[in-house]
């Protein structure tokens, strides 16, 4: 099946990379718990992940990967190796397409520093902003910068974490444990004035580098759903973002096709918000041999 979406070179900003092609967003905490885990390469950066026998290696960016220097490492066994492009179509010798399919469907929103981003919103999400505003206004909610600790603690309570997975979590725990990464994380919390508690939260991402944020394990607890706090929390990420001088804001992972229909939901919310999307070009694969032992 095509995607419904533009070619990403149509429409993505000169500056514009994903985060994983972020140095300040801490790719190597991705993998899942399991799994022992390396950097790779060094003009093109990438991961390599797995547990015996399977390996994995993966590169995001136009540019090819050297695999000389993939040859070398603790984990350079026998392994597939994924490269994830941006704006390339062409397929160099010894790569292969396995599926069409994008890779990804992302939304981008360029925040224009001298405007209301809130007239680009649909009329729904402009609703539901004032309805969270008199909420604050009345005393009842706050959003708040909060401890690693705090944010944890209650996204583990959240139907994300229960229904979905807890490894979020868990990726976000390994990421403030790199000093270089965490320094360019926030995490926020709603807070419930009554009770103390926090019942919604997201972390914001940062990269000085391409001038740009993502928004990461975002959670919402049930006594919060009538609270439009997951809008308020959207709010807190452009406004916060606008004072970091932040240029593009990157709504990742967008359903598809062949995704599963849990995003769907989480799709609709986040094209409230006036991302324009685009789908990057399909992954190209290639196996490379390595050490036995």
């Amino acid at each position: 099946m095509h995607s419904p979406y533009a070619p990403i070179a149509e429409t993505l900003p000169s500056n514009f990379a994903p985060p994983e092609a972020w140095p300040e967003y801490g790719a190597i905490a991705m993998p899942k718990s399991i799994c022992s885990r390396e950097k790779v390469g060094t003009d093109v950066p990438g991961i390599r992940w797995g547990v015996w026998p399977f390996y994995f290696e993966e590169y995001v960016g136009d540019a090819e990967p050297d695999l000389s220097l993939s040859a070398q490492g603790r984990l350079a066994y026998p392994r597939i190796i994924a490269w994830k492009r941006l704006r390339r179509h062409d397929i160099p010798k010894g790569w292969r397409v396995i599926s069409r399919r994008p890779w990804r469907v992302d939304g981008f929103f360029e925040l224009d520093h001298n405007e209301d981003y809130v007239k680009r919103w649909k009329k729904n999400a402009r609703r539901d902003l004032r309805l969270w505003q008199e909420s604050v206004e009345d005393g009842r909610y706050r959003i708040e910068e909060i401890s690693l600790e705090e944010f944890l603690g209650a996204y583990n309570k959240s139907t994300v974490a229960k229904k979905i997975s807890p490894e979020l979590g868990r990726v976000l725990e390994r990421k403030f444990a790199l000093p270089d990464i965490a320094q360019n994380f926030v995490l926020w919390g709603v807070r419930d004035i009554k009770s103390g508690s926090i019942i919604a939260g997201t972390a914001g991402a940062y990269s000085p580098t391409h001038e740009s944020s993502i928004r990461e394990c975002p959670f919402i607890l049930h006594q919060a759903r009538a609270t439009y706090a997951s809008t308020g929390l959207m709010d807190h990420w452009f406004k916060e973002s606008q004072k970091r001088g932040t240029k593009i804001l990157n709504f990742t992972h967008f359903r598809q096709w062949g995704d599963p229909r849990d995003w769907k939901g989480f799709s609709e919310f986040k094209s409230h918000f006036g991302p324009t999307l685009a789908a990057y070009p399909p992954i190209l694969w290639r196996v490379r041999p390595g050490k036995i032992f």
